[in-house]
């Protein structure tokens, strides 16, 4: 569910199904445990989901405290109109740096 691609200081987190909630989100956890507490630029890409729920957005939050104070910096990308509404509806846009999927791409 969840891919990892490191290149150099960069490491992006492709979330890979339709629904991010509270039934997949500790897949989420698994992912990036490892990750917790170093540093490096981290890109989230959620193009392949349609529906968050407040739990996932729980755990994105999580992780984004796991990382170094220095290094909290976490972009969003792709995010579908649903999901980019959530994220801004719980002004979480000021946390993440959002990057919304273009209509038709």
């Amino acid at each position: 569910m969840i891919s990892v691609d490191k290149a150099g200081e960069s490491i992006v987190l492709k979330v890979q199904t339709t629904r991010f909630d509270a039934s997949n989100a500790s897949a989420f956890d698994d992912a990036v445990k490892p990750l917790a507490g170093a540093g490096g630029e981290y890109t989230v890409d959620l193009g392949d989901v349609a529906m968050i729920d407040s739990t996932a957005v729980a755990h994105l939050l999580s992780f984004y405290h796991s990382l170094p104070e220095n290094a909290r910096a976490i972009t969003i990308t792709n995010a579908q109109p649903a999901v980019a509404s959530m994220i801004e509806f719980l002004k979480l846009h000021h946390v993440f740096d959002l990057r919304c999927k273009r209509h038709g791409d």
